[in-house]
């Protein structure tokens, strides 16, 4: 079971990467907004296939999102760490002008 499982999860990251590259090549200014649903489906999957899922993995993923988060505030605020950058509206809502999202995706 667990073999079909993990074969179906893979079927699915694939089948909507390629469903990505496509839409970017064809339709860029439709698919560029929609990167922060790649980033859901990634933790989603990685959550769904995690072999252990007790409260120290929930924190593992919470403590590394908001440490991702913080570090990329402070590059986008100081220009320290990264250098002088800043995030489009791509990614969604934003917090001390820095996507949730970049939380999520450090954690995956």
């Amino acid at each position: 079971m667990k073999f079909i499982k993990r074969n179906s999860l893979i079927l699915v990251i694939v089948f909507f990467h390629i469903i990505g590259l496509i839409g970017f090549i064809l339709y860029p200014e439709r698919f560029t907004g929609l990167s922060y649903v790649n980033l859901l489906l990634s933790v989603s999957l990685l959550i769904i296939s995690a072999k252990q899922t007790n409260v120290l993995f929930y924190l593992s993923l919470l403590s590394i999102a908001v440490i991702g988060f913080s570090a990329e505030v402070i590059g986008v605020k100081t220009g320290y760490m990264f250098g002088n950058y800043h995030y489009g509206k791509d990614l969604g809502y934003k917090k001390y002008e820095v996507p949730l999202m970049i939380g999520v995706n450090c954690s995956i």
